[in-house]
């Protein structure tokens, strides 16, 4: 029988959601994807917004949750929506982008390394970092991970096209990043950053040199939440942590 996953964009924005299908699809193999992208929604998700977001968003899936055998929560955010739908679903496996990534990042990582997240806006550093907290617990965190450093890129920013400014902003946020520890993966975090890991890996290379830049893991955060609930659905879940 062919699996059903619903995809979920909790923002109201059908461009973000091709930007997220563009990034998903080829990761799924033999499951039919459903996208939906919240009604209403803002078309850019705040940090301060999330918990309301959240609530919304939970009832409007509320009548739809039996119809699917898994749910991606495609938003880089430690959102409450992942735990809300966990409880209302389980055992079906529910699995965020944000959660994937990071357990993607920990998977292959050697003792005495850490890893970082590069991010969009500076009002997310805060929030992405009690999330890896949260987690991981903070013993864990305090060990493996470096932090969160934001590029300052904004949906402006690909609006208008801007590339040379995106880029520098990129390089810019990588050299910070890679200067706060012996970082060995980097999850890119913010679903406006989808594609633009080839730039995250020529800036690691740049600033380390090109064969140390070259063992930096560059975590794409759609393929890692693609790939998770995959494993998750033909699982009947997983514990991503423990």
């Amino acid at each position: 029988m062919l699996r059903k996953l619903l995809i979920i964009n909790p923002n109201g924005s059908s461009a973000i959601t091709q930007l997220i299908k563009s990034g998903i699809d080829r990761h799924l193999g033999p499951i039919l994807s459903t996208y939906w992208t919240c009604p209403g929604g803002p078309p850019v998700l705040q940090s301060h917004d999330i918990d309301q977001n959240a609530d919304t968003c939970f009832q409007l899936l509320l009548d739809i949750t039996e119809d699917y055998d898994g749910f991606l929560l495609a938003c880089y955010a430690d959102h409450p929506l992942v735990t809300l739908l966990q409880a209302r679903v389980d055992p079906k496996p529910v699995v965020g982008i944000f959660e994937a990534s990071i357990y993607a990042a920990l998977s292959g990582l050697q003792p005495a390394k850490r890893f970082a997240i590069l991010t969009t806006g500076e009002a997310y550093e805060k929030q992405l970092e009690e999330g890896v907290v949260r987690l991981v617990g903070k013993s864990r965190a305090d060990s493996c991970f470096a932090g969160v450093v934001s590029t300052g890129v904004g949906i402006l920013d690909l609006a208008k096209n801007s590339q040379g400014l995106v880029k520098t902003k990129i390089k810019a946020g990588v050299k910070k990043l890679l200067g706060k520890s012996e970082i060995a993966a980097i999850c890119i975090g913010g679903v406006i950053l989808f594609g633009m890991e080839p730039l995250v890996r020529e800036a690691c290379q740049e600033e380390l040199g090109s064969e140390a830049g070259r063992e930096i893991t560059v975590i794409d955060q759609l393929e890692a939440g693609a790939v998770m609930v995959r494993y998750a659905i033909h699982k009947k879940g997983l514990d991503m942590f423990g």
